[in-house]
């Protein structure tokens, strides 16, 4: 059910007059979005539209196509082709691995200060990215989370899972982070923490259970 938010070859390289090129003067910190996906193609296309429409000024999409057999690959060149001004880098795995180890292959391919997730059924607002990197104003911060929204059920099988994406706990998420799915932003180096931090933290980093990369 869509939802609206808060090794291998690649087939598309990301355009040299990308979004994040021209931000070369930008403050803002460079921010990657990793998004797997497999055989979702018409959900994608939902997902890719929404991000290319995202006012955070210097950011990178990352689609890591997990061996889909409809047209994923060819919209992806075509997505690329028609969307010149997105950084948009289109990777495919060799073998079929699942959504985690993509998640892993986007964040080691990952170019950014941030590294955020979103899944490929999932619709972004405008300024996803914006409130995302508006909740890291400190060094002890080292991920945010938030609150995934539903779309209304059409069919009584979405129905069966309305409302279990919803962050535990008692009253609504933060603007900053309001749309924005499980480990839906992360730091990417723990060498972002104060050395004082890292020390308290007594281990490296993960997202979703896995290993942040540390390059």
């Amino acid at each position: 059910m869509p939802r609206t938010v808060p090794g291998g070859r690649a087939y598309n390289a990301a355009h040299p007059m990308s979004k994040a090129s021209q931000q070369t003067d930008s403050k803002q910190p460079l921010v990657s979005v990793v998004v797997p996906t497999c055989n979702r193609r018409e959900v994608l296309q939902r997902c890719v539209e929404a991000l290319a429409r995202q006012t955070h000024p210097d950011y990178e999409v990352i689609i890591v196509d997990d061996c889909s057999t409809d047209d994923t690959p060819e919209f992806l060149r075509r997505f690329a082709a028609d969307h010149p001004d997105l950084n948009i880098r289109c990777l495919r795995n060799e073998a079929h691995a699942g959504a985690n180890p993509s998640r892993n292959r986007g964040i080691r391919e990952a170019k950014g200060e941030f590294v955020a997730f979103e899944d490929s059924d999932c619709i972004a607002e405008a300024d996803w990215l914006d409130r995302l990197v508006d909740g890291f104003t400190s060094d002890r911060v080292a991920a945010v989370v938030g609150l995934v929204k539903d779309l209304p059920p059409t069919n009584i099988y979405e129905l069966t899972f309305k409302g279990t994406h919803r962050v535990a706990g008692a009253g609504a998420a933060n603007n900053s982070t309001d749309i924005v799915e499980e480990h839906a932003q992360a730091r990417r180096s723990i060498n972002a923490f104060p050395a004082s931090y890292r020390a308290g933290l007594g281990m490296a980093p993960t997202v979703s259970g896995h290993p942040l990369d540390q390059r």
